[in-house]
């Protein structure tokens, strides 16, 4: 039974990675930010779920590991996505 919870999380884990770079490899950069706002409002219902403001605090920092793995996706598929079109862009210049 632990297996398939832990097959199940992996496969979610992946899914949404995946999702995140179809998402910030969009011609918009706002699909992109969808999946860490979702990330960062589910953290922050997580504090009101604590008893103590320690726990608040370690449970909203615990849960924003997703936000910030998906902002880093975000930016690091944006950057090369950016870098891609200064490369086409240079070329069309040179062909001229």
């Amino acid at each position: 039974m632990a297996t398939m919870a832990l097959f199940v999380l992996i496969f979610g884990a992946i899914i949404m990675i995946a999702l995140q770079v179809f998402l910030s490899l969009r011609k918009s950069k706002w699909p992109g930010l969808l999946l860490p706002v979702i990330c960062f409002i589910c953290a922050f219902i997580t504090v009101f779920s604590a008893t103590t403001w320690e726990a608040a605090a370690a449970s909203f920092f615990l849960s924003n590991l997703p936000t910030l793995l998906m902002l880093a996706i975000y930016f690091a598929c944006r950057e090369k996505k950016t870098k891609k079109q200064q490369i086409d862009k240079m070329n069309i210049q040179d062909l001229h």
